[in-house]
């Protein structure tokens, strides 16, 4: 993890931040249907690994009283299991991320959030859409007390519009 600070005269700032990980689990927990009754599920100890590995970018920028973030993230997980590769079922591999803020210090703290993510692989074989979702965030500082508001993906993404939650 890198990151970077610095102040642009007294009204402004930068800030950007660098991030690589990897993880590698050996005989991972996977959830799989005991074949006894259909529907009932149990985790077991898969024969192989899972690994991951990827990037995480971040920059914030703040001038005056308005603060913008945009974050991306790439990620490429894989599960090798009785000696095939294949890619990690419901992992984005692109991810982007962020906010617009304005912020009234001690008082107000006001802003947009959008968030992207690209197809995800499922169980199926199957490709997810890609899809944006946005929400709003509103914050009230009252002396030692914080009230805070969040509207989450304010324009109803959702995978029913695009398919079935359900496989047969």
């Amino acid at each position: 993890d890198i990151g970077f600070k610095s102040a642009i005269g007294e009204k402004c700032f930068l800030n950007i931040n660098q991030m690589i990980f990897y993880t590698f689990l050996k005989d991972p927990l996977v959830l799989r249907d005991t074949g006894v009754f259909s529907g009932v599920y149990h985790f077991l100890n898969a024969n192989g690994e899972t690994q991951s590995w990827g990037t995480e970018t971040f920059f914030k920028f703040g001038f005056y009283d308005l603060v913008f973030f945009a974050g991306y993230t790439y990620t490429e997980a894989t599960n090798t299991f009785n000696g095939k590769t294949r890619e990690f079922t419901l992992t984005p591999r692109h991810s982007l991320k962020g906010d617009l803020l304005y912020a009234l210090p001690g008082k107000w703290r006001i802003g947009v959030d959008y968030e992207y993510k690209s197809g995800q692989l499922l169980s199926s074989g199957r490709r997810t859409p890609e899809y944006w979702t946005f929400g709003a965030v509103v914050e009230r500082t009252i002396r030692k007390f914080v009230l805070f508001g969040n509207i989450e993906n304010f324009t109803n993404v959702r995978q029913t519009k695009y398919e079935s939650l359900l496989s047969t």
